[in-house]
């Protein structure tokens, strides 16, 4: 019962952001929402904490569905830190992946290395710097693919 209001809120949550013109409710990440409201259902069964970021989450979409007037950055940062808090959660007790978890660490790590390969082998920094870019971006999203193939993203 509490994953049908969870996903109807969530729902009445995209279609109150798609017809708002308020300055605080068109950056709500409701894909993001979305995922996560997904993965709580999922784990809800196992995981006590689970079921209470359910009630939890569900109360706060609630009071931003319902509220009058428009959302300030109050409203803003709690729906913020509450997906913040539960993404945590979900990566500490449920090995999962944020999204793009591995293009995030994967392309500085190849511009460090496509700097020094291009001071190296070419003698010019600006040579090495698209190298490690590529070679960042492939080997990360290639991982990020995969981890998403088995399921282990948020």
């Amino acid at each position: 019962m509490k994953h049908k209001v969870l996903e109807n809120a969530v729902r009445d949550l995209k279609e109150k952001k798609n017809n708002s013109k308020d300055r605080y409710m068109k950056p709500l990440n409701v894909d993001l929402l979305e995922r996560i409201t997904q993965r709580l259902i999922e784990f809800s069964d196992n995981c006590d904490e689970c079921t209470n970021f359910i009630t939890d989450l569900t109360d706060l979409l609630n009071d931003i569905i319902y509220k009058q007037e428009p959302l300030d950055k109050k409203d803003f940062m709690r729906f913020q830190s509450k997906l913040k808090v539960i993404t945590q959660h979900m990566e500490k007790e449920h090995n999962l992946l944020p999204d793009g978890h591995y293009i995030s660490m994967y392309l500085p790590l190849g511009i460090s290395f496509g700097l020094i390969f291009g001071l190296i082998l070419f003698d010019n920094i600006s040579m090495g710097l698209p190298l490690g870019v590529a070679f960042g971006l492939i080997i990360g999203s290639s991982m990020d693919a995969d981890a998403k193939k088995k399921g282990k993203t948020i």
